[in-house]
C-alpha cells in the first residue's frame, strides 16, 4: 500500500497538469470534468465517457510539458471541446472522424479567443500556435489531419475568422 500511494503521488505531480491550461465542465451536468493523468499515453490525451457515464479527459502531463505552452493549451481546450460538442458522450466506444476533430480544433481556438489567451485569428500568438501545430503529426490518419493541415484549417475554415 505504501508503494502504491507513493506511485500515485509521484504520478499526479509529474508534468504539466491539465488544469494548468483550462477547466472543463460537462454540459449535461455542469460538473467539472474529471481528468485522469496518464504519462504512459503515446499522445497528449483524449476525451471519453467514464465507466459510470461521466465525462473524462485522459491527459498525458509529460507529453504536455514537452510542448509549447500555447499548443498544450490548445490541446487541453480541444479535448474539452469534444465534451462540450458531445463528441465523447457516447456509451459505446467514441467514433472519431476528421470532421469532428476539425470541429473540436475550431471550438478550442474560439474558447482561447473568448478567454483572452488569443486575441484573434490574426495575432502573433495565433501564428505561434499554428507554427507549433504544423510541426506535429506529419501524416493524416483516419481520425486526424496532419498538423500542417490542421493549422491551415484553423485560418481558413473556422467560423471565428
Amino acid at each position: 500500500m505504501k508503494y502504491c500511494l507513493a506511485f500515485l503521488f509521484t504520478f499526479a505531480l509529474y508534468g504539466a497538469e491539465y488544469s494548468t491550461y483550462t477547466r472543463c465542465s460537462d454540459p449535461r451536468t455542469g460538473e467539472q470534468v474529471r481528468v485522469v493523468n496518464d504519462s504512459r499515453l503515446d499522445n497528449i490525451g483524449y476525451a471519453q465517457m467514464g465507466p459510470r457515464g461521466y465525462a473524462v479527459i485522459v491527459w498525458n502531463p509529460t507529453f504536455a510539458n514537452a510542448l509549447h505552452p500555447l499548443l498544450a493549451s490548445f490541446f487541453a481546450h480541444h479535448e474539452c471541446a469534444h465534451i462540450q460538442l458531445f463528441h465523447s458522450l457516447r456509451v459505446n466506444k467514441p467514433y472519431w472522424t476528421q470532421s469532428k476533430e476539425q470541429e473540436a480544433d475550431c471550438d478550442a481556438v474560439g474558447a482561447m479567443i473568448d478567454k483572452g489567451i488569443l486575441s484573434g485569428y490574426d495575432d502573433y500568438q495565433f501564428e505561434i500556435l499554428k507554427r507549433e501545430l504544423s510541426k506535429l503529426q506529419p501524416h493524416s490518419t483516419h481520425t486526424h489531419y496532419a498538423g500542417y493541415i490542421r493549422a491551415y484549417n484553423l485560418t481558413n475554415y473556422c467560423p471565428f475568422n
